[in-house]
């Protein structure tokens, strides 16, 4: 199976998630994919989330701070974002 766009498998690890996902939760379940791609840091994960977010395809369930007193959003996705997924994603795909 080919690999999805990094958005759209952005959104789809969010719908499948119970818990609401940070960026650097993201990072970490995309890694084994996505790890050797140039693209494939926090500042791009952050524009891929911040433009989901701006078309209504998830939001801001939760923050909290790290370790090192760093901001962390936690997203989760919308009824909008799963029908999104319903119409993006390969037949089949779940």
């Amino acid at each position: 199976m080919t690999k999805l766009p990094l958005r759209l498998n952005v959104l789809y690890k969010i719908s499948r998630s119970d818990d609401a996902l940070t960026v650097a939760t993201l990072l970490e379940i995309l890694k084994c994919d996505y790890g050797n791609e140039r693209q494939f840091n926090e500042r791009v994960m952050l524009d891929h989330l911040l433009s989901l977010k701006e078309n209504g395809l998830i939001y801001d369930h939760d923050l909290s701070l790290d370790s090192s007193n760093k901001l962390q959003v936690h997203y989760k996705v919308t009824e909008e974002g799963i029908n999104s997924l319903k119409k993006y994603l390969p037949k089949g795909g779940k």
